[in-house]
């Protein structure tokens, strides 16, 4: 017979069990789950400087921020390939904020494997500085994203200029051509 002491410890152990914290999700608040990521392998490739990645996690694909940014201010400027094979888009001279009339250059990236999920970005200042790497500019940068990823975008011509260049035999297979 389990005593009342035993019973809350079994308690506890199963709900310390089904309530663990995801510890790669730096920061879960409101609607918001991402991390930052001050070390990012591919935040010191940026010839300007390391830039800080901030990965968002609540999305509808590794494309969202390059949905949401296809959709507010058109195709990308530059496309590369990382590790020839995971896309990276590029917005230069682009005015984040009706507020300002500051420009940024917006990168946008995505991993959607077993073990990774998330799509991401990278954003400096038209001086080559790391906008997302200061706190005291990171929230209003990381607002523009938030709580708009996880809705698909419905816009035929971003998915056809993205698989056109991120993986043009699928691309061959959706459009034919």
């Amino acid at each position: 017979m389990l005593s009342i002491h035993n019973s809350k410890l079994i308690l506890l152990f199963v709900l310390c069990t089904f309530f663990q914290l995801d510890s790669s999700v730096a920061y879960a608040q409101d609607s918001r789950a991402y991390q930052v990521d001050r070390d990012s392998d591919l935040g010191r490739t940026f010839q300007s400087s390391d830039l800080t990645e901030v990965k968002f996690f609540e999305i509808y694909g590794a494309m969202a921020t390059t949905g949401l940014m296809y959709e507010k201010f058109g195709k990308w400027d530059q496309a590369d390939l990382v590790q020839k094979k995971y896309p990276l888009f590029t917005w230069t001279f682009v005015k984040l904020f009706e507020h300002s009339d500051e420009k940024f250059t917006v990168y946008t990236y995505g991993m959607e494997t077993e073990d990774d999920y998330y799509s991401s970005i990278f954003i400096e200042n038209m001086d080559g500085e790391d906008m997302l790497g200061d706190e005291s500019y990171r929230d209003e940068f990381i607002d523009l994203f938030d709580g708009k990823l996880d809705k698909e975008t419905d816009n035929d011509q971003f998915f056809e200029e993205y698989w056109r260049f991120s993986n043009p035999k699928r691309y061959k297979e959706l459009y034919g051509e």
